[in-house]
């Protein structure tokens, strides 16, 4: 191929790479912000989206979506070779070990959703395919081959390590070039990361909206609280969060994890009651399948160290702890806390602790629960309930009596 062609092929490749990451960029930024799922530009051009991709944990790396990376990469490998047609061959070079490096990467990702490491994207296979593809071009660029950028790569090395070119003024400004580059890398980076940042409060911010509007439509429902129930804060308090709980539930480890910063947050204003709703078909049989295999046991060990003062110091180890198969799940954490083992036995089975943990369960199915943690606000039930949801509800249920 002649010097022109290459030089062609290379801007065209890299501009689908360009076309296809900034979509893709666009897209990821949609969905954090919380547009509609499945109707972008995949599901047009190849009547299979991209979302599942784009939500994978692995897209974002450090703070930006990895399409975000993508576009930043193609702007740059275009720019250097612009530089390098209109000043220097040293920019063509740099282009030339930036595609290598671009080439590996998009090797690896386009490997592994081929694998099915990741969900099907076809945007993307688009986009590290033009990479791939772009990489021989961008080598080639006006009529240089594998060897003479070598060579330049290694000039280039030399620079550095000794700091004395032959041609001092050219380098400088080669130099100047190489970092007016990265700095516009670096720019284009910061500027994705403040979209995506912005378009991640505008999610919360959304959700938090349509989470009080659904909170404030939900009729208010009367769950019997008795001085028995386990509380946190005063029987006064003027907000009270009822929370149907699983003691092997991991979203219930996460929220009671987290429950100090509400108490922290709210003082006195706010009691959290708990009540037992164990997702274990033995003592809940309505719900028809056991998901937490021993949380009807763990719920009645509960109750039988409520009897001895300990609940809240028993839920914290056991959840801490976990469901150990081995001996008595129980026991060792009896020990630990120091409580009378006897005791214990006898009363882990009691009458008294299974009308407790099934009274929780019938208010639960009366209420529809089918799953863990469940919350319910002054007797409304709070919906998709986040930390700054519960604390947003709160606030607002607190603002009446404030005013």
């Amino acid at each position: 191929m002649s010097r022109r062609a290459w030089s062609t092929v290379a801007v065209l490749l890299l501009l689908v790479g360009l076309v296809a990451s900034a979509t893709l960029l666009h897209r990821s930024l949609g969905l954090v912000g919380g547009q509609a799922a499945e109707d972008g530009v995949c599901t047009t051009l190849f009547a299979q989206g991209c979302d599942a991709t784009l939500r994978h944990p692995f897209s974002k790396q450090v703070g930006i979506p990895l399409a975000g990376w993508g576009a930043t990469y193609f702007a740059c490998v275009l720019l250097l070779l612009l530089l390098g047609t209109l000043l220097d061959d040293v920019f063509s070079a740099a282009a030339a070990l930036l595609a290598l490096v671009g080439g590996v990467a998009s090797l690896a990702l386009a490997l592994a959703l081929l694998v099915g490491a990741f969900p099907q994207c076809p945007l993307c296979l688009v986009a590290n395919g033009a990479n791939l593809l772009a990489v021989v071009p961008v080598v080639r660029w006006r009529g240089a081959n594998l060897k003479t950028q070598a060579r330049r790569w290694g000039s280039g090395l030399r620079y550095l390590v000794s700091g004395a070119p032959q041609a001092p003024q050219a380098a400088r400004w080669r130099v100047v070039g190489l970092l007016g580059v990265a700095l516009f890398a670096v720019v284009l980076y910061q500027w994705i990361l403040i979209e995506t940042d912005r378009a991640e409060h505008e999610s919360a911010t959304s959700k938090v909206e349509l989470a009080t509007r659904a909170f404030e439509a939900a009729p208010v429902v009367e769950i019997p609280i008795s001085a028995e129930d386990p509380a946190m804060g005063p029987e006064e308090a003027r907000a009270t969060l009822v929370v149907f709980s699983d003691a092997f539930c991991p979203h219930c480890k996460a929220f009671w994890s987290g429950v100090g910063g509400l108490r922290e947050l709210f003082g006195d204003d706010l009691r959290i009651v708990y009540k037992h709703f164990p997702l274990d078909a033995p003592c809940n049989p309505e719900l028809g399948v056991t998901l937490h295999p021993m949380a009807c046991n763990a719920g009645l060990a509960l109750e039988a160290a409520r009897e001895q003062g300990q609940f809240w110091a028993f839920h914290e180890a056991l959840s801490a702890r976990g469901l150990r198969m081995e001996g008595d799940p129980f026991l060792p954490v009896v020990e630990d806390l120091g409580l009378d083992v006897e005791r214990f036995k006898k009363e882990i089975g009691s009458a008294s602790g299974k009308a407790r943990l099934e009274g929780d369960i019938a208010t639960g199915n009366e209420l529809g629960l089918k799953g863990t943690p469940a919350f319910y606000l002054n007797g409304r039930r709070v919906p998709r309930a986040s930390p700054e949801i519960l604390g947003s509800l709160i606030r607002r249920v607190l603002e009446p009596s404030e005013n």
